[in-house]
């Protein structure tokens, strides 16, 4: 069963055994493609989407009771499941750059304007490039998404 996630982009629902995850990132192929060290005998299917982040080795302080809130999860990106084999799956990124437009009708003031509030239309999602994960590494980790 397929579904829509809120970027309108179907992914399959992630239905993996117990202990797949996290998972971690065993090979970088490139920018925009990574191994990640589970596959078919951990239940992971094609076109299941994951989040690949990292932990960042500072811990987190509460200042008023000075206890350890944890550490943080630095997000490298997101990607689609492609391809899955026995022992590991290849991910792909799945976020896109959008090309901001503006309308063509609207006048340099309220361009402007629309500029500073951060409030700037974006193409459809179709349009678009790939978006590259951000400097992953092998050993970084995977959680469904």
């Amino acid at each position: 069963m397929k579904e829509m996630n809120m970027e309108n982009q179907i992914s399959t629902p992630m239905i993996a055994k117990p202990g797949a995850f996290p998972a971690k990132v065993a090979k970088v192929i490139d920018a925009y493609k990574l191994v990640i060290n589970r596959g078919k005998e951990h239940g992971i299917r094609e076109g299941q989407r994951v989040l690949i982040y990292r932990i960042d080795d500072e811990g987190i302080i509460d200042p008023g009771a000075n206890k350890s809130l944890g550490n943080l999860e630095l997000v490298r990106g997101s990607g689609k499941i492609f391809q899955v084999e026995s022992q590991y799956a290849i991910v792909e990124s799945d976020q896109l750059r959008r090309k901001p437009y503006f309308n063509q009708y609207k006048t340099l003031e309220e361009r402007k304007q629309q500029l500073f509030l951060g409030d700037i239309i974006t193409s459809s999602l179709g349009e678009g490039t790939l978006k590259p994960f951000d400097n992953p590494q092998v050993g970084d980790f995977v959680k469904p998404i």
